[in-house]
Order: C-alpha cells, then structure tokens, then sequence
C-alpha cells in the first residue's frame, strides 16, 4: 500500500477527520525515537493502522507531512466556519425570523460535523418560510425582515426542507427524515421531491427494526434498556450528547445546583420546571 493510496483512503472515509487525528498520531509515535508500545493499548486504532505498517520511515515521514497540513487545513477552515456562525448568531439576534439566516448557520454547522444542531436551524427556517407562505403568525413578522438574497419565498422554503433533510440524514434520525419528507412531499405533491431520500430513510428504518427483531430473539434475556443499538437509533439517531466547543462548561453538568438555578429563571415566567433527563449520555 502506497503512502498516496492510504491518504486516499483516509480523505474518502465519512469520518475522515477523526481518523486523520489517530493517523497522525500512530505515525508520530511509529517515527519517534522512543515509541510507544500500543499493541495492548485499550484507545481505538484508526482503520487504516495495518495499512501504514507496511510503509518504509521515510514513506511515513512523507505521508505524516501531508496528513499533517490537511490537519492544519481543516482546522483552520474549522475555526472561520465558526467564526462565520458567531456572526450569523449575532445577525440572528437582530433578524430572528429571517429564515436565510437559520438557513446560513445550518449548513455551516453542517460543514463542521454537528447536523444535530444544523437540523434545528433547519427546522426554524424551515417553520418561518412556511409561515410566510401561509401569512399567519410568525410569517407577518417574517415578511417583515428585509434580506432574502433575491430568493423567492418558495425557494427559501425548499432550501430549508434541502438542508433538513440532510442534517436528519447525517444524524440518523430516519425516523424523522421520513416524517419530513412526507411534510415536504404533501405541501408539493405535484413535484414528487425527496423521493430518494424517502427510500433511503424508510430502508434504513426497515433494517433498524430487522436488527431489533434479530437481537431480541438472540438475547432473550437480556434486558430491553441493554440491547443496545437499533432501538437507540431509531429513538434517538446516530448523534451522542458531547461536549460543543461553544458550550460553557457549567452546561456540561447535571447537578442539583444548576437545575435550581435554571428552575429559578423559568418560574419567574411560566409555570414549568426543568427535570434531570434519565437517558444515559456520553459527554467525552
């Protein structure tokens, strides 16, 4: 395996950045003077570690340096992407039912790995351009908003059902994928859109509920809350709770402090309170 063919392989893997970070890392450690021995290491390898053992030292030097500057390249894209959502986010703040701008900070959370967060800006352009096209409510105030970049209405809102559909799709959240498609399909029924993604969303609930089915039978006295999996993915998605580089800290924790605290700002105006979820997280 050539150094240019596991380049390859690690800039066409959907989770490539990931795996250029332990790439990078496994190639350090193999040209150091004085390497770590990881063949009983518990951190997960990157996919293509067998791969890189068959490199002479100065294939690996050569493939670390270009591994290392698309690193640095992707980093650096990574921090004006955010410096780009810092400002719509203040933009947003004087425009709140300007849908292009919920649009705008979707696809660049999109850009950056995080269509959780995409798929709510989506869903909020999405709800305001429908909105304006019925002219009821939130649409009157929408209208209002002066910036739309010469897009029509209709355009703003099949945009937004574009950019929803694939933040759900990147998220794993099929089930909803479908529900939206079926929203977006029934406003334009003589379009006949998101056909393709329809498919690929109900094959791909087909196949998580196959799985459920095979994993109870195989485990049947496993209890349902452990056999996990699909069932997750169907409720849930692909997307774990983590720690956002915007996030503060304090928001990281469930303690008995904090809910007080936020409990203490929503009484003062409505009559709800916020509870300790029971859904176990991963926040590494």
């Amino acid at each position: 395996m050539t150094s240019n063919s596991i380049i390859n392989f690690i800039l066409n893997n959907p989770d490539f950045e990931h795996h250029l970070h332990l790439s990078v890392a496994e190639l350090r450690n193999a040209l150091s003077t004085n390497p770590t021995d990881t063949s009983t290491d518990e951190k997960p390898k990157s996919r293509f570690h067998d791969l890189t053992q068959g490199l002479d030292d100065e294939q690996k030097k050569k493939t670390l340096e270009v591994l290392e500057k698309i690193l640095a390249d992707t980093q650096k894209k990574k921090c004006t992407i955010f410096e780009a959502i810092v400002e719509i986010t203040v933009q947003l703040t004087e425009m709140p039912y300007n849908p292009v701008h919920w649009s705008l900070r979707a696809s660049l959370l999109l850009e950056i790995g995080y269509p959780e967060l995409a798929a709510g800006d989506a869903r909020k352009s999405q709800k305001l351009s429908t909105a304006m096209l019925s002219g009821e409510g939130v649409g009157i105030a929408a209208r209002a908003e002066p910036v739309y970049f010469g897009k029509s209405v209709e355009e703003l809102h099949l945009e937004a059902f574009g950019i929803l559909a694939r933040a759900l799709n990147e998220a794993g959240a099929f089930v909803n994928l479908r529900e939206m498609c079926l929203e977006a399909r029934a406003l334009y029924s003589a379009d006949n859109i998101f056909t393709a993604e329809f498919e690929t969303s109900a094959a791909r609930i087909k196949e998580l509920k196959n799985e459920q089915r095979r994993r109870a039978m195989s485990y049947p006295h496993v209890a349902r809350q452990n056999l996990l999996g699909a069932t997750e993915i169907l409720q849930f998605g692909f997307v774990d709770f983590r720690r956002y580089p915007f996030m503060p800290l304090e928001y990281l924790h469930r303690n008995a402090a904090l809910f007080e605290a936020t409990n203490t700002t929503i009484l003062a105006m409505t009559p709800v309170s916020v509870q300790p979820s029971n859904v176990v997280t991963n926040s590494g």
